[in-house]
Order: structure tokens, then C-alpha cells, then sequence
């Protein structure tokens, strides 16, 4: 192997790195996204069933409630 061609090497492993770690950064991300959008889902459903517990609302009501 010439010194051309570990340099090339070389830098085609940079690259290949480089764009391993920008896939790991957005699927971090969308990772995180997807916890928050959860756990934002989480509490509007406590919220829903703490106001239903409130309003003594029980059974086929309390789905009528979360419509109004």
C-alpha cells in the first residue's frame, strides 16, 4: 500500500465516520422527540382524567366529557 492510497483510506474513513455520527445525532434527536411528544401525550391524559375525577363523571360519560 502506498502512502496515496492510506491517505485516501484515511480520509474516506474520516468520512464514513463523519456521516456515521450525523445518523446517531438524528436518531438521538428523533429519539428525544418521540419521548417528549409521549410524555406531552401522558399529561393531557392525566389532565383528562384528573378534570373527569373532578366533574364525578364515570363510565360512557366520561368519554363525552373529553369531547366537550
Amino acid at each position: 500500500m502506498t502512502t496515496r492510497d492510506w491517505h485516501k483510506l484515511q480520509c474516506t474513513k474520516r468520512v464514513i465516520v463523519a456521516e456515521v455520527e450525523e445518523k446517531k445525532a438524528i436518531l438521538r434527536d428523533e429519539t428525544h422527540n418521540a419521548a417528549a411528544t409521549r410524555e406531552k401525550r401522558h399529561q393531557t391524559w392525566l389532565a383528562a382524567k384528573e378534570k373527569n375525577a373532578r366533574a364525578g363523571l364515570h363510565g360512557p360519560l366520561r368519554s363525552l366529557k373529553l369531547i366537550i
